[in-house]
């Protein structure tokens, strides 16, 4: 089975799951395991530092001290991610007509559009207010004409 390196070094750490990687996994991952396992286990790393070694069995050393010294992945090797944006940009709730009349009303293409909002969100966004109420008002006059 195919791992990806951030798998494979979390299955370092865990017995079981350790049992069913191949030698194709292991000799795949080698050098880049070789330089993450360095955080934990920098002398050990350096020693193996040898052309021609036996990649397979380094691996199974390195997944041996690990296991024996670490009950499971430690925060050394997560990977931390970029957390997202809970908070929603207040133009996406204008309507894609008001802002395409904006931009005709300014002579301004999207990209301008997009650096304008970039700087002053809240003054974008009272101006759109202020074209959707104008078009709402014209939109009521002339129904009623």
């Amino acid at each position: 089975m195919a791992y990806s390196l951030f798998e494979f070094v979390s299955i370092m750490f865990d017995k079981q799951r350790y049992a069913r990687c191949t030698d194709v996994d292991k000799k795949q991952h080698f050098f880049m395991v070789m330089r993450t396992m360095s955080i934990l286990f920098p002398v050990e790393v350096n020693n193996f530092n040898i052309i021609g070694i036996n990649q397979v069995a380094v691996i199974d050393y390195l997944h041996f001290l690990a296991c024996i010294t670490y009950k499971r992945q430690p925060r050394e090797l997560s990977i931390p991610t970029k957390k997202s944006d809970k908070e929603k940009s207040k133009i996406s709730k204008f309507k894609k007509e008001i802002i395409t009349t904006y931009l005709r009303y300014r002579q301004l293409d999207m990209r301008d559009f997009d650096f304008l909002v970039s700087i002053n969100e809240d003054f974008i966004c009272s101006e759109l207010k202020n074209i959707e109420l104008t078009i709402k008002e014209s939109s009521d006059y002339f129904s009623q004409v």
